[in-house]
C-alpha cells in the first residue's frame, strides 16, 4: 500500500473512530446520540448551546480541542445519514485539507460533505440548521425526545455525574479535563534557522514582520534542496493584517508561493524569504473589524512529517503536551509562556501543497531546535539542540 493510500485508509478509520466517540461524549453529557436521524436534534441543541456564531461559548464543551470535535460531529452527522440513506465516505489523500473536504457518495451518486456542513452551522449558526440540512436530504427527524437531563429549552442543561468507580469518564464525555501539572512538560526554548548571511535575513525578518529575536540565526553553508520539510506560521487577527504583512515581506525580497485568499478556514498567504525559508500568515477570520495593526498573535512551527500519529507518539514521549489534534493529520502540541514558537505537525505531502510547493527535498533542514528535553533528531530527521543556541545579530 502506498502512503497517499494509507493516509486514506488512516483517515477513514478515524471518521467512524470519531463518530464512535462523539456518540459516547454526547451520551454522557446529557444529549442524544444514537445515529438515528431525530438525534440530530440533539447535535444541533448542543450547537447552539456550546457555540454562537464562529464562537466557542467560553468554559462550554466546544472551547477546548474545538477543531477535533467539529471534525467529529461531522463524522457522526456523516455516519448517521449513511445509516439511514446508504452510501460510502470518500476522501482524497492528496488534498491538504482532506478531513475538512471528507465526502460521502449517497446511492444516487450524489455527494455531500459533513465535516464542512458542521463547520458551517459553527460558523454561521442556525441559518445553517444540521436539522434543516437532514431535512433537506430526506431525512425525518421527529419530535425532539424528552431530555434526560436538564430543564426545559429555555433552562440550563446539567452533564451527566459521573458514576462511582468509573475512572476513564473524563476520557469519554465532553467535559473539560483537569489541566495537566506543568512540571514535565517540555516547550520550545528557541527556533534557529541555518542561513549563509545572519545579517541580511535579520534585515529581512524585521522589514518583512517586524521580527526582532523571536527567531534566531546561525550562519551555515549546510547543503540542501528543494522543500525542507516546514514552514513559520504567523497567526494574526484579520485580513487586513494578512495583506500588511505579506506585501512588506515581498517588499523585502521574498518570493509569492501563493497569494494571500480566503479558504474554508479563513484568509491567508505563503511566501519564500531570500535565506529559503518559507513563511505563511494567516487568520481565522474572514472579514476586516478594523485596520491593519501587523500584530502577530502567535508563531507556530509547522513540521512535515511522515507519520502524524508516530511522530505525536515520539514528542509525548519527550515531554510535550497536545494541545490540539486532528487525527492522524495535524497535531499542535501546548507552549509554554515563555515559549516564542509553538510546535505543531502536518503531513509533510500535505503541507508542502498547502504552501504551493514540491513536496521532494534532500540535505539539511537547515533548521535546530531549542529545549528542555535534550539533545535528540526526531523520526523525520528534525535536530534538536539541549539549550537554546545563541542568536546571531548583525
Amino acid at each position: 500500500m502506498t502512503a497517499t493510500a494509507a493516509d486514506a485508509r488512516n483517515l477513514l478509520d478515524d471518521v467512524r473512530t470519531s463518530a464512535a466517540w462523539i456518540a459516547r461524549a454526547l451520551n454522557s453529557s446529557g444529549y442524544r446520540a444514537d445515529f438515528t436521524p431525530t438525534s440530530l436534534r440533539d447535535v444541533e441543541r448542543f450547537m447552539a448551546e456550546h457555540s454562537d456564531r464562529g464562537i466557542a461559548v467560553a468554559g462550554g464543551l466546544l472551547a477546548t480541542d474545538l477543531g477535533a470535535r467539529l471534525f467529529a460531529l461531522g463524522a457522526y452527522l456523516g455516519e448517521t445519514v449513511r445509516r439511514s440513506a446508504g452510501g460510502a465516505w470518500e476522501t482524497d489523500a492528496e488534498d491538504p485539507h482532506s478531513e475538512v473536504d471528507l465526502t460521502l457518495r449517497l446511492p444516487d451518486d450524489s455527494v455531500i460533505w459533513p465535516v464542512q456542513r458542521v463547520i458551517k452551522r459553527f460558523q454561521h449558526g442556525h441559518e445553517d440548521s444540521i436539522v434543516g440540512y437532514a431535512m433537506g436530504l430526506g431525512m425525518q427527524p421527529s419530535a425532539p425526545p424528552r431530555r434526560r437531563h436538564g430543564h426545559d429549552a429555555a433552562g440550563p442543561v446539567r452533564t451527566a455525574a459521573p458514576r462511582p468507580g468509573k475512572t476513564g469518564q473524563e476520557s469519554r464525555s465532553l467535559r473539560r479535563r483537569r489541566a495537566p501539572s506543568v512540571k514535565g512538560m517540555t516547550f520550545i526554548d528557541s527556533v534557529t534557522l541555518d542561513v549563509a548571511d545572519t545579517a541580511a535575513a535579520r534585515r529581512f525578518q524585521s522589514a518583512a514582520f517586524g521580527l526582532d529575536s523571536q527567531i534566531g540565526l546561525r550562519a551555515s553553508e549546510a547543503a540542501t534542496s528543494g522543500f525542507r520539510g516546514f514552514t513559520l506560521g504567523l497567526t494574526v487577527s484579520r485580513p487586513a493584517d494578512v495583506d500588511s504583512l505579506i506585501g512588506t515581506a515581498v517588499e523585502a525580497g521574498a518570493v509569492p508561493l501563493k497569494p494571500a485568499a480566503k479558504s474554508l478556514w479563513g484568509y491567508g498567504g505563503v511566501v519564500q524569504a531570500p535565506d529559503g525559508t518559507i513563511w505563511k500568515v494567516a487568520t481565522s477570520a474572514k472579514k476586516d473589524r478594523g485596520p491593519a495593526t501587523r500584530r502577530i498573535d502567535e508563531i507556530v512551527l509547522l513540521l512535515g512529517v511522515a507519520d502524524v500519529a508516530a511522530s505525536k507518539r515520539f514528542y509525548v514521549e519527550r515531554g510535550l503536551t497536545v494541545a490540539k489534534s486532528f487525527g492522524r493529520t495535524y497535531v499542535e502540541f501546548a507552549g509554554g509562556e515563555s515559549s516564542p514558537v509553538k510546535l505543531a505537525l502536518y503531513r509533510r505531502r500535505a503541507l508542502a501543497k498547502d504552501l504551493g510547493v514540491s513536496a521532494e527535498g534532500s540535505g539539511s533542514h537547515r533548521l535546530v531546535i531549542g529545549g528542555g528535553a535534550g539533545a535528540f533528531t526526531d523520526p523525520d530527521g528534525f535536530a534538536w539542540e539541549a539549550a537554546s543556541p545563541a542568536v546571531m545579530t548583525p
